[in-house]
């Protein structure tokens, strides 16, 4: 997991560092900011896998299967 606007960075380039060592990484994205915000602000592929802060546990379990069954 990695949020979307971190002090140092963005969770996209946090993501793309991981992945130059192991491509098979799975990300999910979080942020407080509404998705469209933290898509606009860096620029990540819209379809990619996103939490909105707060979220459940339960919205967290879903998305987990939904990437690892993938």
């Amino acid at each position: 997991m990695a949020d979307m606007v971190m002090p140092d960075g963005y969770g996209p380039a946090l993501a793309a560092r991981l992945r130059a060592v192991d491509p098979t990484l799975k990300v999910i994205f979080m942020s407080g900011y509404p998705r469209a915000v933290a898509w606009q602000m860096t620029g990540l592929d819209e379809g990619a896998p996103f939490l909105q802060k707060p979220f459940l546990a339960d919205d967290l379990v879903r998305q987990v299967r939904e990437i690892v069954d993938h």
